[in-house]
């Protein structure tokens, strides 16, 4: 009796052409890492001036500033709008209040104000102030949008939130983005 012959994946017909791209395969591999790790490294050294500053970089500079003259309206809104792109929200939110006791009637410190209140969860904050814009500038469809969505997703408001969202695709029809957003969130409102 002969013993069956095992059948061995080394004598497999297309194990050559398999083994031949596997290895083509990790060849190019490795090389598009060198070359990309290259590029890189070139960079870097190439352009080293060029590194982006981030968001607080003038922190520093601005705090100087402040403390010549603690008044100054528009460092307090430089400081505020730089602790907002930092993400440093309770900082903003108090340059925005300080800059606010200067000039209560700032449209701008007032909208950024809200929006860093939405940030912290400070739902009723963010409507103050969003109202508060709309008392100034009574046009602005962005504010009304908030607290169309503060109502519907937050405070769980949806009557509110008809009314605002309603108020903002009126007011916006030429700002095709806003009014998609506002028509699409207006489509899914449970009564």
């Amino acid at each position: 009796m002969k013993p069956k012959r095992a059948i061995v994946a080394c004598d497999h017909p297309l194990r050559k052409p398999i083994l031949a791209l596997m290895a083509t395969a990790l060849a190019a591999l490795f090389l598009t890492s060198l070359l990309d790790r290259a590029m890189v490294q070139g960079a870097r050294t190439a352009r080293p001036q060029t590194q982006a500053k981030g968001p607080m970089d003038g922190v520093p500079a601005l705090m100087a500033k402040l403390q010549q003259n603690p008044k100054d309206g528009e460092t307090l809104l430089q400081l505020a709008d730089a602790f907002m792109r930092g993400k440093d929200w309770p900082r903003a939110a108090h340059f925005y209040g300080e800059a606010l006791k200067i000039d209560p009637e700032n449209v701008g410190a007032l909208f950024h104000r809200a929006i860093v209140n939405l940030e912290q969860r400070r739902f009723p904050e963010a409507i103050g102030d969003f109202q508060a814009v709309l008392a100034l500038k009574p046009g602005l469809a962005e504010a009304h949008y908030y607290i169309g969505m503060v109502n519907k997703y937050e405070l769980k408001d949806p009557q509110a939130a008809r009314e605002h969202l309603e108020k903002a695709l009126t007011l916006a029809p030429q700002d095709k983005e806003l009014a998609a957003e506002t028509k699409k969130e207006l489509e899914n409102l449970q009564p």
